[in-house]
């Protein structure tokens, strides 16, 4: 992985389907993904970046992990490493449901740390009030 960003190449995983297997997939190519961009993939020979490293997860919902480095964790440090995320969930509420019971700080620093926010048209009562 940590080739592939400082060659500037384009990965793509779309599973065919929605079941645990491609999740669990998704999962690693993210942990993958994010030990790459952490361990200075895209930062030049000076430490400034180099390239934007730009991981794109559609339906987030199904891949959200607190686990090694999670992804609250991972959107705090890479902006300085030249990481940058696009990441969507048909509601905060499916983000919520995926994380263990009780863990409403990873996602609040999630939710934090990310810089812009779009939202469509939504009837989860919980986006105004984490918006």
């Amino acid at each position: 992985m940590h080739e592939a960003i400082r060659n500037g190449a384009v990965l793509v995983y779309q599973p065919q389907d929605g079941g645990e297997e491609s999740a669990c997939v998704s999962r690693a190519l993210n942990a993958a993904w994010y030990d790459a961009v952490l361990n200075r993939a895209a930062v030049d020979g000076h430490g400034r970046p180099a390239r934007l490293a730009l991981l794109v997860a559609d339906e987030f919902q199904r891949v959200i992990t607190t686990k090694g480095v999670s992804d609250a964790q991972y959107v705090d440090r890479a902006r300085a490493l030249g990481g940058a995320c696009l990441f969507a969930s048909q509601s905060i509420s499916a983000l919520r449901e995926r994380l263990p019971e009780g863990a409403d700080h990873p996602l609040r620093a999630l939710l934090n740390n990310i810089g812009l926010r779009i939202v469509m048209a939504s009837t989860d009562h919980i986006v105004p009030r984490e918006i």
